[in-house]
Order: structure tokens, then C-alpha cells, then sequence
């Protein structure tokens, strides 16, 4: 427990250091959180739930002894890799106390090791880090770690799986970074059947991206067809995912502060999990609903909620389109639950 893969350089996501334990790493992990029968059967995000969670967090930390707390808060505020010597020092203890609060904290998965690099120095010393998800945040100040959030940090709780299994059925996604290099071409009219709306999104980007412009009606390769071209996937679904955020002219466009608080949810979950529509939408509205002015009435904030689901279903299908996202439906194929695709995560990190 609290080992990093070889090659690590700095501070990861705790989700991805879960997902590189052994099954055995994994099960000691928990038991050590209480996790239950059920639970366990997905331990990865069930786990990721629990530690993220700031009062089973809180519990957890309250536990340890004073040093193991101490040097916890230190190395969430630092925010980056550092030796047991610079902990030593930072906290004023002697270093084996700290290297026994640090095995401590390991145990739990609340501090991990930097592999040392086969050519380093054994005098450079193991470095130790705590995953992103723990950092103490610079501009709300060196707040302990094992306290509760404030009110306005309620938004940084984490989302809700609604189960470990996919949904009834899953909408194809994915097909606009393809669509944009044919619709132009000569034989676009030999491509597979798919939905106008799609179609038209496709075409929106391609010329919003500059890959097409259009000219008396018909589509014209763009000064950025053969940068596209040369684009592997990632960096396509990459691009595509940065025009989303900030395109104010696409079919159905739903309102920035919308995309924004969608963008931060979806950054905060596991591809491996299936997220619950109606937990996400309670999730948005949650961070949006302070983001008005002041001066807004209660009835206002009231139709801005109501407004949340609809265009939340909107960027959700969009986001599935371009390939960020699978879409889960039922047999109405009423939206239920969305995934996030590794492609996605990669492009929203």
C-alpha cells in the first residue's frame, strides 16, 4: 500500500492509483475503510467514494495519532513530492517518527511513494505525496485537512454510482471525430446513416475548428484539413472537448456556466464507474445555484434549476456525440446514467 507505479513524477489521481493496486493491496484497503460485502464486489469505486467522502475522510484521519495527522496536513498543503528529511523538518519531528506517521497514512491510502528512478541516487531520498483529491487548495488557505468543508466547498463532494452494472442499454457515441474528415469528401455520401442532429453537429465543428469552410453552399477543405488529419484520436476528442466549453454558437448550446460545472463533475469521476443522471443533476445545480448575483429572487434561482436538467441532458447527449461521455438509457431510452470514456478523462484533465 501506498506505492505509485514506476515512472511516476509527481502528485496522481487517487482513482488512478487505486486502479494500479494489487487485488490483494486492494482488499486490505478494504477492510481498513469499512467497507461492506457489497461494497467490495467493486472496490475501486466503491473506495474512491469512501475516501473522497470529507466525514469518512474526517473519521479516518481523526484516528490516527497527532504526528501521522500532522504530517498528513503538511504534505496536502505542500502539494508535491518531498522527503522524509524536508518532512522531518517541516514538522519538527525526529525522522522516524515521521517515516512511522508516513507508514501510518500508507495503510489507509492516504500517502503514497515515488518510485525511485533505476539510475537515481539511493542519498535522494524516497519521496512521498498525497493524491491530488487531498490537496489543501492555496486560495482558501492552509485549512486542516481532517476538518470539515465550509459551506461554500459543498460542491466538492463526491458524486453518487448508481450501480457497478451498465445501464439497459448504451447510445452509440463517439462518431463526430470521424464525421468531420468525411462530410467534406467525395464519397460522403456512401457514410453509415446517423442521426441529422449529429450530422449537423459535425459539420458546426468542422467548421468552427476550421477544418471545412463553406462556399456557395458546399463544403471546402479548410486551412486546418490536413492538421486534422494528422491528429491521433485523443487529441481529436481533445479538441473537439475545448471547442464544447467554449462554443456559444452550437446546435442546442446549453449555458457556459452549465458546461463548466458539468466539465469539473465529470473530472471528478472514475472511468470505470456509471454515474447516476439524477445524483449529477443534483450536483450541477448545487454548484451553479451560488453563481448567480446576489440580487436574484428565489423564484429566478427556482426556473434556473428547472433549466439545469433539460440542458443538462443536452451537453450529456453532446458530450456522448464527440466521445467524452457513454450515455446510458433505459428501454424508453430516457437518459439514466453516463460513463466517462478514458478517451474523455484523458481530454478533461
Amino acid at each position: 500500500m501506498g506505492r505509485s507505479l514506476a515512472g511516476q513524477h509527481g502528485p496522481r489521481r487517487l482513482a488512478r492509483l487505486l486502479a494500479d493496486l494489487s487485488r490483494d493491496a486492494l482488499g486490505a484497503l478494504c477492510a481498513r475503510w469499512g467497507l461492506t460485502e457489497s461494497e467490495t464486489a467493486a472496490p475501486i469505486a466503491s473506495l474512491y467514494r469512501r475516501m473522497t467522502d470529507a466525514d469518512a475522510r474526517s473519521a479516518a484521519i481523526a484516528g490516527l495519532p497527532d504526528e501521522a495527522r500532522a504530517v498528513f496536513e503538511r504534505l496536502a498543503a505542500v502539494r508535491h513530492p518531498v522527503t522524509v528529511r524536508w518532512l522531518a523538518r517541516s514538522v519538527s519531528l525526529p525522522p522516524e517518527n515521521v517515516e512511522q506517521a508516513l507508514a501510518a497514512l500508507a495503510a489507509l491510502g492516504l500517502a503514497w511513494i515515488v518510485p525511485r528512478a533505476r539510475d537515481a541516487s539511493a542519498a535522494a531520498g524516497t519521496m512521498w505525496f498525497v493524491p491530488i483529491e487531498f490537496h489543501i487548495s492555496r486560495r482558501r488557505g492552509r485549512r486542516s485537512a481532517a476538518a470539515p468543508p465550509p459551506a461554500d466547498a459543498r460542491h466538492e463532494a463526491p458524486l453518487l454510482l448508481t450501480s457497478q452494472r451498465p445501464p439497459e442499454s448504451i447510445v452509440p457515441g463517439g462518431m463526430v471525430a470521424g464525421l468531420i474528415e468525411q462530410i467534406g469528401s467525395a464519397d460522403a455520401e456512401s457514410l453509415a446513416p446517423v442521426p441529422p442532429a449529429v450530422q449537423a453537429y459535425a459539420v458546426h465543428c468542422g467548421l468552427r475548428l476550421g477544418i471545412w469552410e463553406q462556399k456557395k453552399g458546399h463544403l471546402v477543405p479548410g486551412p486546418r484539413l490536413l492538421s486534422w488529419h494528422r491528429l491521433d484520436h485523443l487529441s481529436r476528442i481533445r479538441a473537439l472537448g475545448r471547442l464544447w466549453l467554449v462554443d456559444e454558437s452550437a446546435p442546442g448550446a446549453v449555458p457556459a456556466w452549465l458546461r463548466h460545472g458539468l466539465r469539473e463533475a465529470l473530472r471528478r469521476c472514475s472511468p470505470a464507474a456509471w454515474y447516476d443522471l439524477n445524483a449529477l443533476a443534483r450536483y450541477i445545480v448545487r454548484v451553479t445555484a451560488s453563481a448567480g448575483p446576489a440580487s436574484e429572487h428565489d423564484h429566478r434561482r427556482a426556473s434556473r434549476r428547472a433549466l439545469a436538467r433539460r440542458d443538462l441532458e443536452s451537453a450529456i447527449q453532446t458530450l456522448g456525440w464527440i466521445g467524452i461521455l457513454q450515455v446510458g438509457v433505459d428501454h424508453r431510452g430516457r437518459l439514466l446514467a453516463v460513463q466517462l470514456t478514458a478517451a474523455g478523462r484523458a481530454a478533461l484533465a
